[in-house]
């Protein structure tokens, strides 16, 4: 993992965290996505207009569940940890 990688990684754990955005979406240079609301709502807005919005993308959320795992392996997410 590369330190630019390690820090993207870390604001959006601290985003999370913090409880600012309940779902957040990075690529490897910057977070391209913030959002909050309940369910998993956060994570269908931006894929109703792109499927493919997240592919190859950081996506961490608080919505623990079946739902939010397979809307972010259907978009392809490159990796998406959840954060309660």
């Amino acid at each position: 993992m590369s330190t630019d990688t390690g820090i993207i990684k870390e604001s959006i754990r601290q985003c999370i965290k913090a409880r600012t955005y309940t779902c957040v979406a990075a690529d490897s240079q910057s977070i391209v996505y913030q959002a909050s609301g309940k369910g998993v709502r956060p994570i269908i807005v931006p894929m109703r207009t792109d499927r493919s919005f997240f592919e190859g993308k950081y996506v961490a959320d608080t919505m623990v569940g079946k739902a939010a795992a397979f809307l972010c392996r259907t978009g392809k997410a490159a990796r998406s940890p959840s954060y309660t």
